[in-house]
């Protein structure tokens, strides 16, 4: 009787012993999946809030502005381009580290679509600190803010007078990540560099090619060499060029010559209301070749062209009757 009563004994506490694991298991699973709820919620919260910060950093000045956002926590930013749409869109997802799995990443939350911001960066950036270009982009009237996203440590190389002396006014305001050398071995190990001379040792090299009369440099257009291929840029386009992606980059300049292409038809009808009211511009013939190429182009190799018609417009509109 002793062994039975005792072998009974032994059932109970084996029966509750599995019960209290269940249990323990059960909350462990849902205590889990609350932290990822909570995580994936405030991610989402923070990619809201990213793009809510870039609203008001959008430029209406002539030369553009940088500046630095610091964030909380390291964080990785997620920069996705989608050309659907009238006028396509950046979406935005975000990442934190995880505070309590040792090194990795919190999942992203869900992704923010914003349709009037024109962002560049690489297709995934992380840090703490977070620094922006903000540059305006004309062909030859406003367009959009290109707005150049980048967190890593960028060393320009012999960059001529012009964009050395930008750099150093942004540098100078502790609001870009950059440094000014002279020669690539001056560079940190751990910076991008970017050459504008010779030199396929460099991460990013700038070729320029400008010759026309209205160049004021060779590098107002040129090719951004980089790993992932070349990159047609003109006028402010460098920057987006230099600290983005090839994808991010060719989707984005389709999305802004959609734009072109809708502007470039609003200022056809314009053109031709102030006509008919003895304003005469002359400039629908070439309004409507920039609505054709930038509407047909394909990639940033047609930027070229699209600047040349845009120089041509911005020179014949001059005088009472401007029209921008």
């Amino acid at each position: 009787m002793k062994n039975k009563k005792a072998l009974e004994m032994s059932f109970a506490w084996i029966f509750a012993i599995a019960v209290g694991a269940i249990i323990i298991v059960l909350a462990i699973y849902f205590a889990a999946n609350l932290v990822k709820s909570g995580y994936n919620e405030g991610n989402t919260r923070a990619a809201r809030e990213l793009v809510n910060v870039l609203d008001p950093l959008q430029t209406s000045v002539e030369d553009g502005k940088a500046q630095r956002i610091e964030l909380i926590d390291e964080t990785r930013i997620y920069n996705y381009c989608e050309k659907i749409g009238d006028f396509g869109s950046n979406k935005i997802e975000v990442s934190e580290r995880n505070r309590f799995g040792g090194e990795g990443w919190t999942r992203p939350g869900g992704d923010i679509k914003t349709e009037s911001q024109y962002l560049f960066s690489e297709n995934t950036i992380e840090g703490k600190s977070v620094y922006f270009f903000i540059k305006p982009f004309k062909s030859p009237f406003k367009a959009a803010d290109l707005m150049v996203m980048y967190s890593e440590n960028y060393c320009f190389v012999n960059p001529p007078e012009d964009i050395k002396t930008e750099l150093e006014g942004l540098t100078n305001d502790q609001n870009s990540n950059i440094d000014i050398k002279n020669n690539l071995i001056d560079c940190q190990n751990s910076s991008v560099s970017v050459c504008f001379t010779s030199g396929r040792e460099c991460d990013v090299i700038v070729e320029g090619n400008c010759n026309s009369l209205n160049c004021e440099s060779v590098y107002d257009s040129g090719t951004v060499i980089k790993d992932d291929g070349e990159l047609t840029y003109t006028g402010g386009l460098l920057y987006s060029a230099i600290f983005s992606s090839k994808e991010i980059y060719e989707c984005n300049i389709n999305r802004i010559m959609k734009r072109v292409n809708y502007l470039s038809e609003l200022y056809i009808e314009k053109s031709k209301f102030v006509s008919v009211r003895g304003c005469g511009t002359n400039l629908q013939v070439e309004l409507t070749i920039l609505s054709e190429l930038s509407k047909n182009l394909e990639d940033s190799s047609g930027l070229l062209s699209i600047k040349a018609i845009s120089d041509e417009i911005n020179d014949k509109n001059i005088g009472v009757c401007r029209l921008f």
